[in-house]
């Protein structure tokens, strides 16, 4: 299961494609402009692993199950030189690894194993990206 078949990856997945990049950076800056004490609710982790996951297909480095539709929009719209945007993506991820509801339904209801792998591979795939971008 991919972050874009849960109904809010879909709802996202809309609104990226009507938006573009700036609905990334919006995502990932709700995220990231938290204080540690603040509360990261389930839908807002979802949106921001799709928000990294649509960084990643932007890079080259799509994740399996990655929607057609995303990769035929990000080969249209290359994203260029923005090692900022990638470290938002890498910072979010970290804060949804470390403590969110998503990661918590996630541990109770199972599998949590598949979603640690997906969500760290996504993370260390961007944290490479920014790294070249210093």
């Amino acid at each position: 299961m991919t972050v874009f078949t849960h109904p809010t990856g879909q709802e996202w997945l809309e609104m990226f494609l009507d938006h573009g990049y700036k609905y990334v950076w919006e995502s990932l800056m709700a995220i990231t402009s938290m204080l540690p004490v603040d509360y990261l609710n389930g839908d807002e982790a979802i949106e921001g692993v799709a928000a990294a996951a649509v960084l990643a297909a932007a890079l080259h480095t799509p994740l399996p199950g990655t929607p057609p539709e995303l990769l035929t929009w990000v080969q249209g719209h290359p994203l260029g030189h923005d090692p900022e945007l990638v470290q938002m993506g890498v910072d979010a991820l970290c804060r949804i690894l470390a403590d969110s509801e998503l990661k918590e339904m996630w541990e109770a209801g199972g599998d949590a194993a598949a979603w640690y792998t997906t969500v760290t591979t996504l993370q260390h795939t961007l944290s490479l990206s920014a790294d070249l971008g210093d």
